[in-house]
């Protein structure tokens, strides 16, 4: 993985191929987006969408992502590695693989073709706090809590008609990329379990709004959905249960917290380039030479390296067990939460150096630092992990 002499991690944990791939999107990364971003900042058209054609065919992750042979699934491993070099170059497009890859684990190789092109992005419309039963849901499907999603209720409500299944919802709000995404994966309740559909983005009665205007993810257009009378064939169905949905998110965790991870590199680069180039006035020494400027530097070093090593135990797990297990979905909430919440506090502290002199968006610094605080409230980490942390640890039953 890129950065290994500095941040290392157990050669034995990573193959070659893996390392060569993700030194590839490590380059994909630099070229396409870090030395782009001067000129076209935030921009979709111009950076992002470029960015993403470039990663998906020419770097070759569109054939990572819709592999067509059952035999040779996905590897947790090197998803964590690509993700975290795409999270180096934009926290957005690596939320929008992260939802992708996820999702493309549930989808049957005969759907996919039905579903999207190599190449396009999948979004996940997870559930959320709402509760009770909105004006446009009749009383008796109403909307509520589900013991089996923690406590949260679906954004999405699902009936079973003759062949497949109806789907309704108003103000849905998918985790990334709702405004472009080419398909989405809607978490509903089924027997008071969790359920997994998949629909296409041009599937009559499903319409999307308009842009969301955000404080960070640029690269992710989100944008509500509203669902009427959304008709899909059995075969939409693609998880149902709490061990497949538990699956789902640890997958999709993992990708977030690599995600994060390379956040975290990109915070590292900056700093490092930034801390060498300045001198403190009236003493002629570099600021990273400075005692206390060192001993912040030293904190976020820690954070970095920890995260990598957390990030890639997660993934050796779920390419060992899966991530169906209880205990495999505790830990990719557990992880996630503590990668996420490292990062977050060594981008406030990052932020605070670099933010004091002036020169935390000159730098780009404090995109990361909108990113990441957006893509946590996305997760829900701090609210739900607890519950499903406790559950799993101590028992917790009725929460």
């Amino acid at each position: 993985m890129k950065d290994h002499h500095r941040f290392p991690i157990p050669d034995e944990w990573l193959s070659d191929e893996t390392g060569m791939l993700a030194e590839s999107v490590a380059r994909w990364a630099q070229r396409e987006v870090v030395a782009k971003r001067s000129a076209h900042r935030e921009d979709f058209e111009a950076l992002y969408r470029p960015a993403l054609r470039s990663l998906m065919s020419q770097v070759g992750l569109q054939d990572l992502l819709w592999i067509e042979s059952p035999q040779e699934p996905l590897s947790a491993i090197t998803l964590a590695a690509v993700l975290e070099q795409v999270g180096r170059a934009d926290t957005g497009l690596g939320l929008m693989l992260a939802n992708t890859a996820a999702l493309q684990r549930c989808v049957p190789a005969p759907l996919q073709l039905q579903l999207s092109e190599k190449g396009a992005i999948g979004a996940l419309v997870l559930p959320g706090f709402a509760a009770g039963s909105p004006p446009h849901v009749s009383p008796g499907a109403a909307l509520g809590p589900v013991a089996g999603l923690h406590g949260l209720t679906p954004q999405v409500r699902a009936q079973s008609v003759d062949g497949g299944w109806r789907l309704e919802g108003r103000a849905v709000r998918p985790q990334c990329h709702g405004a472009r995404a080419t398909y989405f994966g809607l978490v509903a309740e089924l027997d008071s379990e969790p359920a997994l559909f998949a629909v296409t983005a041009a599937v009559g009665g499903l319409s999307v709004g308009e842009p969301l205007l955000k404080t960070g993810l640029g690269a992710s257009l989100n944008a509500d959905l509203e669902l009427r009378g959304v008709e899909v064939g059995a075969d939409r169905l693609l998880v149902q249960g709490i061990g497949g949905h538990e699956e789902l998110l640890s997958w999709y965790y993992l990708g977030c917290a690599a995600t994060a991870s390379g956040a975290l590199l990109a915070m590292y680069r900056i700093l490092d380039d930034w801390c060498e180039s300045r001198v403190i006035k009236g003493r002629k020494q570099r600021f990273k030479d400075n005692s206390l400027v060192a001993a912040v530097l030293g904190d976020l070093g820690e954070i970095i390296a920890t995260g990598r090593i957390l990030v890639v135990h997660l993934a050796r797990r779920l390419d060992t067990a899966g991530g169906a297990d209880q205990a495999d979905h505790a830990t990719a909430v557990a992880t996630t939460r503590t990668v996420i919440r490292g990062a977050m506090e060594g981008l406030d502290r990052a932020m605070e150096l670099m933010g004091s002199a002036g020169y935390a968006t000159e730098w780009n610094l404090e995109r990361y630092w909108r990113d990441i605080k957006t893509l946590s409230t996305y997760l829900m980490l701090d609210t739900v992990g607890p519950a499903a942390l406790a559950h799993h640890y101590f028992g917790c039953r009725n929460l």
